[in-house]
């Protein structure tokens, strides 16, 4: 991964603060003369598809982190995840997404927008949706899974010792 940590930093603050993760840490090596091999969960992985590259940077239960290059005119297909948040940081170039929006009543709205270097934006789940470089791109793609706030049992409270 040729992406300098400050970057990296800058993207995960920036799809902590647009997806209200609470916290993601990366931890990248400033030097690195050895290219990193691949680790047992298939990070470091390079996957070729249609429209460019993909590589698995870290993925967990509820996170996947993915760096892609996608050629000029390269496109995903149209699809949609049913529980899984889709974000998109342009690092380099520009990219399209669409995302098909349905209000009920055949009511449906395609939303286009445009990323350029810097950009970030998410799609929901259950939102069918595509990309398509409008030329040589280089970009982030994650995947979260939404945690509940709510999501604590106590069984007992909090307090201060008196002693």
């Amino acid at each position: 991964m040729d992406v300098p940590a400050r970057r990296v930093k800058r993207i995960a603050s920036t799809v902590a603060i647009a997806s209200g993760v609470n916290c993601i840490v990366l931890v990248v090596k400033e030097k690195r003369t050895k290219r990193k091999k691949p680790s047992e969960k298939g990070e470091g992985m390079k996957s070729g598809k249609v429209w460019g590259l993909t590589e698995l940077i870290h993925h967990n239960p509820v996170l996947e982190f993915h760096r892609v290059e996608i050629k000029e005119g390269g496109y995903c297909s149209k699809h949609k995840h049913q529980y899984k948040w889709n974000g998109f940081f342009v690092e380099s170039g520009s990219l399209q997404i669409k995302v098909w929006k349905n209000y009920g009543n055949d009511n449906e709205l395609i939303d286009i927008t445009v990323l350029n270097s810097g950009d970030f934006m998410q799609v929901k789940p259950g939102e069918y949706h595509e990309f398509r470089a409008l030329k040589e791109t280089i970009a982030f793609e994650l995947y979260w899974a939404e945690f509940d706030p709510a999501d604590i049992v106590r069984e007992s409270v909090g307090g201060t010792s008196d002693r």
